[in-house]
């Protein structure tokens, strides 16, 4: 199963997405300010008469310029540098603002990116000499970089949901294997699975408000039971002594039929072989199905 950097590793991406925000703040700015000055510089000399230098779809070209390439892949960078910031106890980061700046300015780019896009359908409608492959060419790319931002943008309200719904506590009384155990939780009306490589991880992804309301069955991988109780945004299990471990295996075995899973048929009773086939079953649902492709890369 994929597992984030050390913690340690990660810290560093707080200061690197701010490092990253900035710059593509920045870069949103000087391209509205050359946009302005743009609009008011003026050719010297009285026979050129009194308009600007450039003309309005230059200038708006001037204007998107941060929606470019480079734009592109620095806000695809901070998405990654959030994911990382994402992973890091409460107390190590302070997720509203970073979340706010990073979506702000996915939009702020995109836009630029529409922008660049119509500036230069203006300025090929008003000039001869452009070619069609090159108008195909400045457009065409423009409309990716937004369309990639668009993504960007559902990637980052993903990863702000799942920090939302999770649920940092204490872990001092987990410890040994029971802390490295995998946990599963069984919805009791659909029979849709949850699954973490161990407690600890359950801890901080369980789903709230699935907790508050009781929606679940919880299971350690070898059958034992669970409760699972919320204290305000914190998420305990407490063991209840009993072991179900054929129903877990009962439950497992549904879900992957249902969902298409594959699963080693020496290991179909064995809990811990569906653990990492169902996160990645889960996270893939997070991507919308023309993007599905791009989720298993990044996982």
């Amino acid at each position: 199963m994929t597992t984030p950097p050390p913690r340690s590793a990660r810290r560093a991406g707080v200061p690197l997405l701010r490092v990253v925000l900035v710059l593509q703040a920045a870069r949103i700015v000087v391209a509205v300010v050359a946009g302005i000055a743009a609009g008011t510089e003026h050719f010297p000399g009285a026979d050129f008469g009194g308009g600007p230098r450039e003309s309005g779809a230059e200038r708006l070209v001037q204007f998107g310029a941060a929606g470019d390439g480079t734009g592109a892949l620095v806000m695809v960078l901070a998405a990654v540098l959030l994911w990382l910031v994402a992973t890091l106890p409460r107390g190590d980061r302070a997720w509203g603002g970073d979340y706010a700046a990073t979506s702000a300015l996915v939009v702020l780019t995109a836009l630029s990116s529409l922008v660049t896009a119509v500036g230069y359908l203006w300025v090929a409608a008003d000039q001869d000499f452009f070619r069609v492959s090159q108008v195909i060419e400045l457009v065409g790319l423009a409309v990716v970089y937004a369309l990639t931002l668009g993504a960007v943008f559902y990637v980052v309200g993903g990863i702000n949901a799942a920090v939302l719904q999770a649920a940092i506590v204490p872990t001092d009384d987990e410890d040994g294997d029971e802390a490295a155990a995998a946990v599963f939780a069984v919805d009791r009306r659909t029979g849709d699975v949850l699954a973490w490589a161990s407690r600890r991880d359950a801890v901080a992804k369980a789903p709230l408000y699935g907790v508050e309301d009781d929606e679940y069955d919880w299971y350690l991988d070898d059958g034992a039971v669970l409760r699972a109780t919320a204290h305000g945004r914190d998420v305990s299990f407490t063991p209840t002594g009993e072991e179900r471990p054929d129903d877990l295996v009962q439950h497992l075995k549904e879900y992957a039929s249902r969902r298409g899973l594959t699963i080693d048929e020496e290991e179909a009773d064995e809990p811990l072989a569906y653990v990492d086939p169902i996160a990645r079953d889960r996270y893939l649902d997070l991507w919308p199905g023309w993007l599905r492709w791009l989720g298993r890369l990044t996982r």
